[in-house]
């Protein structure tokens, strides 16, 4: 059997919501604003590490989201612009941290065999390297950050990590690259 992590972390939460998304193949007719808005900026995350640009990316996300109804584009609100001002801010802010790594590989497929006779697959969000070593980036957008807590039991991480050093990619930590959802405030003139 083929396990993703979110197979198994949708069978810990409730064994019917896994008959239901992954025996049954039922999905939901809308997708939440945060899953939306999270897939998103994801994706420009992930142009932004491929190509060193998320414009394009994000003018293509753009047009798709003009198809939808203008009942759903109201329920999201203006996400393109909302998704660019979040991309600004953060490309502003860790522009000069992005530049020490070496961006190994984004949004790589990967298969682990476990020691039950299942086999892991799972799609990493980033390898990047610097003078310490090999780091695993997860890409995570959260309303408010999480604490140190949070980020301690994470368990989709661990098993990451566990399953690169079963490739033999000597991975020495996560980074967590957390995005608030919220949009940058901009002062006012008073």
């Amino acid at each position: 059997m083929r396990v993703s992590n979110s197979m198994a972390k949708s069978y810990q939460r409730c064994s019917r919501q896994y008959d239901y998304k992954y025996n049954r193949l039922l999905t939901p007719k809308t997708t939440g604003l945060p899953l939306y808005r999270g897939s998103w900026l994801h994706e420009l995350l992930e142009s932004l590490y491929k190509t060193g640009d998320w414009l394009e990316r994000n003018d293509e996300l753009t047009v798709e989201f003009m198809k939808l109804f203008e009942e759903e584009r109201e329920a999201y609100g203006d996400l393109p612009k909302i998704c660019a001002s979040i991309m600004e801010a953060y490309c502003y802010n860790w522009k000069t941290e992005d530049k020490n790594f070496d961006v190994i590989a984004v949004e790589q497929e990967y298969e682990v065999p476990l020691p039950h006779g299942h086999t892991l697959v799972f799609k990493i969000d980033a390898l990047v390297e610097d003078e310490f070593g090999i780091w695993l980036m997860e890409h995570k957008s959260h309303k408010t950050l999480p604490d140190d807590n949070y980020r301690f039991i994470d368990i989709q991480s661990a098993r990451y990590v566990w399953a690169l050093k079963q490739l033999g990619i000597d991975v020495i930590g996560v980074l967590w690259n957390y995005l608030r959802t919220k949009e940058p405030s901009k002062p006012k003139l008073t």
